[in-house]
């Protein structure tokens, strides 16, 4: 057996020793950290105090997973997984991933003021694009057309907003257990078969979500906004450098796979600023409140999944993205539409 296939099962062993660790000891770390998401008896549904370490576990192990790959496979071989080419790309981002997973953990534990949390993803994404131009989302390709529209001097700009709202998008989708997990798990699965490259840093996030969804399927623990804004971001890095190597996706497909959390935070925000409130303001409207409204959990949970896994299965299909997008826009549409007036007219 050659080498590397060792040091690359050294570096599976490491992390399922790791998440193995995780899942019978995460209630020490929770107690001893005291990280916990406490009741609020309006928007918060769950009736107890809950761990909030999902995410910690989570970042850990992309960080474990990337410091071990040095080690067992090597510098370029971490190139190669993280699509960078020198060791300041690879420690700038290191800083971006600490201080993003540090900022929602302290959002967790202190709840920092919305504009200072967007002024801080702002600079972290902004140094992160600015140092590696491979970041960037210079380009719009619309298949089947050969439609390529060019952003050059807005680029930057563009890449910072789509990064984002990508991050807030998806924290905004986080609302009742194994939502994220699911979204999470078949995202980062789908790229590793799409790819059909086996990239072991996306696999050591996968394998740490599956203790997270375990332990939140008990209603054990939760993913935190420390846990939300870094996946988001991972998951939008991921998907950046691989539209940028322009192998397997275009931009259309890629708006398929995030065409949920993305659809129902733009509308929540309109509905939103109809109301003459606060954006970052809390409240019961998003879909998977409206879906509790109509049907109990375990359903709920299943129209999510399906709707997470559809654009991926048509993907697989090599079915047109256009029709995807206009399958996905009528079922979203479909699902709220009767109680969209309804909500409207609730106070929020």
């Amino acid at each position: 057996m050659p080498e590397i296939n060792i040091n690359k099962l050294y570096l599976f062993f490491i992390i399922v020793s790791l998440n193995i660790i995780f899942l019978f000891f995460f209630d020490k770390i929770s107690k001893k950290l005291n990280f916990y998401d406490i009741p609020d008896n309006f928007r918060k549904i769950h009736t107890q105090p809950v761990s909030l370490i999902g995410g910690l576990n989570i970042f850990v192990n992309f960080i474990v997973s990337i410091l071990c790959s040095v080690f067992l496979l090597g510098f370029k071989t971490v190139y190669i997984n993280l699509f960078i080419f020198s060791v300041k790309s690879l420690l700038i981002l290191f800083f971006v991933l600490f201080s993003i997973f540090l900022m929602g953990f302290l959002d967790d534990k202190y709840l920092i003021n919305p504009i200072k949390k967007l002024a801080i993803l702002i600079f972290l994404i902004t140094i992160m694009c600015i140092n590696d131009q491979t970041t960037l989302i210079t380009y719009f390709l619309i298949p089947y057309n050969n439609i390529n529209i060019s952003f050059e001097q807005l680029s930057l700009i563009f890449s910072i907003s789509c990064y984002i709202f990508l991050i807030i998008a998806i924290n905004m989708f986080d609302g009742i257990n194994l939502q994220s997990f699911f979204f999470f798990f078949i995202n980062f699965f789908f790229i590793i078969i799409n790819t059909g490259y086996p990239n072991p840093l996306i696999i050591a996030i996968i394998i740490s979500l599956i203790p997270f969804g375990y332990l939140n399927y008990k209603n054990r623990i939760f993913l935190g906004d420390s846990g939300s804004y870094i996946l988001a971001f991972i998951l939008g890095y991921f998907l950046v450098k691989i539209y940028n190597n322009g192998s397997t996706y275009n931009s259309v497909d890629i708006i398929n796979f995030l065409f949920l959390p993305i659809i129902d935070a733009i509308r929540v925000i309109c509905q939103r600023q109809m109301k003459n409130v606060s954006m970052f303001r809390p409240d019961k409207i998003h879909i998977h409140h409206i879906l509790l409204d109509n049907y109990k959990y375990k359903k709920t949970i299943i129209i999510l999944l399906g709707l997470v896994l559809l654009p991926h299965f048509c993907f697989i299909l090599n079915l047109n993205p256009f029709i995807t997008l206009f399958v996905q826009v009528l079922l979203y549409f479909f699902i709220i539409i009767k109680k969209l007036k309804k909500i409207s007219n609730k106070k929020i």
